[in-house]
């Protein structure tokens, strides 16, 4: 067997185990996008982004909503929903996830004051 190949029942139990997820992650690419700012958060003050810091992954997904037919919202890891991508962005990283592309985002930096909050976020495309 060479470095990449992998029994039937070595791949079974590490699938179940972990997930198929984790078995590939060693040949996942991670390439850089772009850098922008989570949208529709600036004046939610009950927003629980304290517990968040710099580095931390955030997850992108597809939603249709009553005002757009490409919302990406950016959530937790929790699932818990801090907003959506500008609508700028909005339609093409739609179409990319809705075409089976994986996307996620890494919180560059965070800036909270007694009037608003911002989300600075850098979004990569998973590549295999």
């Amino acid at each position: 067997m060479n470095e990449l190949s992998i029994s039937k029942e070595k791949f079974l139990k590490e699938t179940q185990a972990n997930g198929l997820g984790e078995l590939l992650k060693p040949f996942i690419k991670e390439i850089f996008l772009l850098d922008t700012y989570v949208a529709d958060i600036l004046f939610m003050h009950e927003l629980p982004i304290t517990d968040l810091k710099e580095g931390d992954e955030l997850l992108l997904r597809r939603e249709k909503t009553d005002y757009s037919d490409y919302t990406v919202a950016v959530l937790k890891k929790d699932g818990f929903r801090l907003g959506e991508l500008p609508d700028s962005y909005e339609e093409i990283f739609a179409r990319m996830l809705d075409a089976g592309k994986a996307l996620k985002a890494k919180i560059r930096s965070i800036n909270i004051t007694s009037e608003y909050q911002t989300l600075i976020i850098s979004v990569f495309l998973l590549d295999f």
